[in-house]
């Protein structure tokens, strides 16, 4: 019988014929939505961005590049406004830089509102590696370069921040700043007229091909909660933000333990959102499994937004539009306390539930999702998360440990702390889902 023989970008011919290609998968920590847009009046920008490989070792590295965002005031997906004209981008592993190319060209510029743009493979051979091994820091860079600094609206995240060990995103005219080379290994420099640089930016997402097809790929879907709203503690974190970013690593937050995730959650958004535009759930199909929690902001801060009904027929949306786009398994999680306080949540008994009886109490709407989603299981979902770890003896209230705002600063966003304590109620449940 002939011995198989490796095909293209991670196929394979044996003597039966061709066997399916692994699909292309989110690669590494760092994939996150982009939730809003911002405009320097520059024509410029240097980006860069660390990633930590992820779920397996990886034969085949590609950028994926969008030019829209998600608006959460209006629950609707909108376009940039103008086009986004990438001059070049690379890929930095080891000090060693290549470039990206899109259809042979080292350069592109997507439509506005594009979605969905793959750029050609990187493969180890390109790094004289023999592997992309999970667990490696990858930087990618992108040189921006605008028609005019009159149409430059560049979509950002404010899920990725700047001060993350080797990021930057820098403006400048290139009438008076001269950039360095987006195809120099190391981070970005600039001569002449000083940079303008910010805090949040344009975020490529990174996908590509794991070398064994069972590796296991996460989406979350949410809001703020699954976002990392709260999260003060962890701007300069690589991994990312929150419970999610946590839960796709050990309990020793070791890089070799690095999950493949890409977060679609939406600071202040609700679960219509997904739904709303094809374009948010082309990005499903690069994952296999998801946790989706929402309902905070539909159901609203007094608990008589949305009814149960309302709610029940939202989130079966949103789990087969999933289901729909390739992802295997969902885990739902439970909606967090809701309180406010009159001690800076120090204590329970100084602790009261927000909207008050029949809001977020045990006969309120927030607690009958709850029921509702424990009883999907095995029908709609897969499992579900109560996360027991940051509530307190009242399930309705949060963990207090006699020290103002440790597990919220506002009743309704978990602290640093507590985003922790999420991590380690739900990592053992998604490894084995």
């Amino acid at each position: 019988m002939r011995s198989p023989l490796q095909r293209g970008g991670g196929g394979y011919w044996g003597g039966g014929g061709p066997i399916a290609q692994i699909p292309l998968r989110y690669a590494s920590s760092g994939n996150v939505i982009h939730n809003g847009g911002e405009t320097q009046n520059k024509r410029g920008v240097q980006i860069r961005w660390p990633y930590i490989l992820g779920s397996d070792d990886l034969t085949e590295l590609r950028l994926l590049l969008d030019n829209w965002r998600a608006a959460y005031s209006t629950n609707s997906i909108v376009n940039a406004g103008n086009t986004l004209p990438i001059q070049g981008a690379s890929l930095e592993i080891g000090n060693v830089c290549r470039p990206w190319t899109f259809s042979g060209a080292q350069g592109i510029t997507l439509a506005d509102g594009a979605n969905d743009v793959l750029s050609d493979p990187l493969r180890p051979a390109d790094f004289s590696l023999a592997k992309f091994a999970r667990g490696t820091t990858v930087y990618i860079k992108l040189l921006v370069m605008f028609d005019s600094a009159s149409a430059s609206t560049l979509c950002n995240s404010s899920a990725r921040n700047m001060s993350q060990s080797g990021a930057r995103v820098a403006w400048f005219d290139p009438a008076v700043t001269t950039s360095s080379d987006v195809y120099a290994a190391g981070q970005w420099t600039a001569t002449g007229t000083a940079v303008t640089t910010r805090s949040n930016g344009y975020v490529p997402k990174l996908v590509g091909r794991h070398a064994t097809a069972n590796a296991k790929v996460w989406l979350g879907v949410g809001d703020s909660i699954s976002q990392g709203t709260g999260d003060a503690g962890s701007t300069n974190r690589v991994p990312g933000l929150g419970w999610m970013s946590r839960a796709m690593r050990d309990a020793n937050d070791t890089d070799a333990s690095q999950v493949a995730y890409m977060s679609l959650a939406v600071h202040g958004s609700a679960s219509t959102l997904p739904v709303a535009d094809a374009r948010y759930a082309a990005l499903a199909k690069y994952a296999t499994h998801a946790v989706a929690m929402y309902g905070t902001n539909d159901i609203g801060n007094a608990g008589t937004g949305a009814t149960l009904a309302t709610m029940q027929q939202r989130l079966n949306a949103v789990y087969a539009l999933l289901r729909a786009n390739g992802i295997q398994k969902i885990l739902a999680g439970h909606l967090l306390p809701r309180t406010t306080s009159t001690d800076s949540w120090a204590t329970e008994a100084n602790q009261a539930y927000s909207g008050g009886t029949g809001g977020w109490d045990s006969t309120g709407i927030p607690a009958q999702l709850n029921a509702w989603l424990t009883s999907q299981v095995g029908a709609a979902i897969n499992g579900y998360q109560h996360w027991p770890s940051i509530r307190g003896t009242d399930d309705l209230k949060f963990i207090v440990t006699g020290a103002a705002n440790y597990a919220t600063t506002d009743g309704t966003h978990p602290t640093t702390a507590t985003y922790g304590l999420m991590a380690g109620d739900v990592r053992t449940q998604m490894a084995a889902l």
